[in-house]
């Protein structure tokens, strides 16, 4: 394939996957709007959050990372041999059926100690008891998704999140208006997760048809062994906080701090789905033509992720009272702080989507082992020493550090200077103009503060970014060609648009 159609392969498949996050979070969105003020108190919203927490932990530990190591696989091999990539499916379905049963058997058994331990009675083992059958189907997914990843299916992924995303938090929604509470929330989760797991096997089954070779196992688990060690360190890292607030702190707390650490989530919109795209193309890519060849399609990603992320994460930091307040209610202002903590951590680590995809093609999973132990070990010893006087604040200065080492540290087994990899111009530019546009809002803030006013806080953030990418020449002609290859013909009056205005 060549760098252009390379290209545009990748940014086509970024959009399906933007778009569906962007359906997703706004779905969420609105659920955890009703969630936080129709639960009758702080307390079980942060009781909530625990279970989609463990929901997470059990599905991690459950999948062994198998489901990343078939997208390498399946996309290697290409779909050229054909019966080697439906025998890596064919074994595919089988060790993710047993070890979703695996995952959910563990909840359920575990689900006594858990709710006395961690919900604070319990009374609340009937949750986790239902929240087994959750656990199955979304630990069952993702191997079906990983199928369709390594043959670069992203509108079908596309199709399958926003489906799952819309069923989950409308039913969700539904069980609290009606007064079911929590036991609505985890219907409303395994209804849209039965949804993502049918839609998903139907998709996959149907794009690997025919004669499949025997494959061994051994392979896989040799690729996802490092790669899951460095997931369940990963979790540890993304959750550790969350479990330490409850702890030394209370639910209530983890009420009001877990909506920062959702909101800053968002960010993720732009770079997982840039990374679900980056990494079968750039095992594909590493397959043909060696690893020097990974070097031009990281720079051309990385650029867009710099223009894209930095002004979103900057622009959160800025307007993070409002965001608060508006989606969540003035009892949830006390995590404007944290999540402006975070937004700003965020800003400065854009390019770790990049690295840890250019290391993860290259088979070099062991780095993100050694990252994911220091991220973790700082995480801990700054969370220990800051929640307990700083609350939900020193929670955020916790986690901001292990984003910083996420970065950091695979940076220093690129074995070449980060510039081959990234287009550290644009990022340096992208950065100033950021700056500006949050100093631009955060001064009409402080002049006129209201949620009701969000709409134009964003508003003049965006001209004031506009203007500063146009002053400091950051696109070109050449941009807006690559775009309109891959929009759809009603979306080049924009691109036509942009393209007058900012160049």
């Amino acid at each position: 394939m060549e760098d252009s159609d390379a290209g545009i392969v990748s940014a086509r498949g970024a959009s399906y996957l933007l778009f569906q996050g962007l359906v997703t979070n706004l779905a969420n969105v609105v659920y955890f709007a009703f969630a936080a003020r129709l639960l009758p108190t702080l307390a079980d919203v942060g009781r909530v959050s625990t279970l989609a927490l463990l929901v997470v932990l059990f599905t991690t530990a459950g999948s062994l990372a198998i489901p990343a190591a078939v997208t390498k696989f399946i996309s290697y091999l290409g779909m050229g041999k054909y019966r080697d990539v439906n025998g890596v499916f064919k074994l595919n379905l089988k060790a993710g059926t047993l070890l979703s049963l695996l995952a959910a058997a563990a909840c359920f058994i575990s689900s006594g100690p858990i709710a006395s331990y961690l919900l604070g009675s319990e009374d609340y083992t009937i949750l986790l008891q239902l929240l087994s059958l959750d656990v199955f189907l979304s630990t069952l997914y993702p191997f079906f998704i990983a199928s369709l990843q390594g043959i670069q299916r992203f509108g079908d992924i596309a199709k399958v999140g926003i489906v799952t995303a819309l069923i989950r938090n409308t039913v969700a929604i539904f069980g609290l208006i009606s007064g079911h509470g929590m036991f609505g929330v985890i219907a409303g989760w395994t209804l849209g997760d039965v949804s993502a797991a049918l839609y998903a096997l139907f998709l996959s089954a149907r794009a690997f048809t025919g004669e499949a070779n025997r494959q061994d196992l051994k392979p896989l688990m040799s690729f996802s062994f490092p790669l899951y060690v460095s997931q369940l360190l990963t979790y540890a890292i993304g959750t550790v906080d969350r479990y330490l607030v409850v702890i030394l702190a209370s639910q209530a707390a983890l009420g009001i701090y877990n909506p920062a650490v959702a909101a800053t989530g968002v960010l993720a919109l732009v770079t997982t789905s840039i990374g679900n795209v980056l990494f079968p193309m750039m095992s594909k890519r590493r397959g043909t033509s060696g690893n020097e060849s990974l070097k031009d399609v990281s720079k051309v990603a990385s650029k867009y992720v710099f223009l894209a992320y930095v002004p979103m994460a900057l622009g959160m930091a800025a307007t993070a009272e409002p965001t608060m307040i508006f989606f969540v209610g003035e009892q949830f202002s006390a995590g404007a702080l944290p999540l402006a903590i975070l937004a700003v951590a965020a800003a400065c680590s854009g390019a770790t989507i990049i690295i840890n995809n250019i290391l993860l093609a290259e088979g070099r999973t062991s780095v993100f082992t050694f990252a994911s132990l220091i991220s973790l070990v700082a995480d801990v010893a700054l969370s220990f020493l800051l929640i307990g006087s700083l609350g939900s604040v020193g929670a955020a200065l916790a986690r901001s550090s292990t984003i910083i080492i996420s970065l950091v540290f695979p940076l220093l087994f690129l074995g070449e200077p980060a510039q081959k990899y990234l287009d550290s111009r644009v990022f340096a530019k992208a950065l100033l103009a950021s700056c500006v546009m949050a100093l631009a809002v955060w001064g009409i803030e402080s002049i006129r503060m209201s949620k009701y006013l969000l709409p134009v806080y964003v508003g003049v953030g965006l001209l004031v970014y506009m203007g500063m990418i146009k002053i400091l020449k950051v696109v070109s002609k050449e941009d807006f060609n690559f775009a309109r290859a891959f929009v759809p013909q009603k979306m080049k009056r924009i691109i036509n648009l942009a393209e007058r205005v900012l160049v």
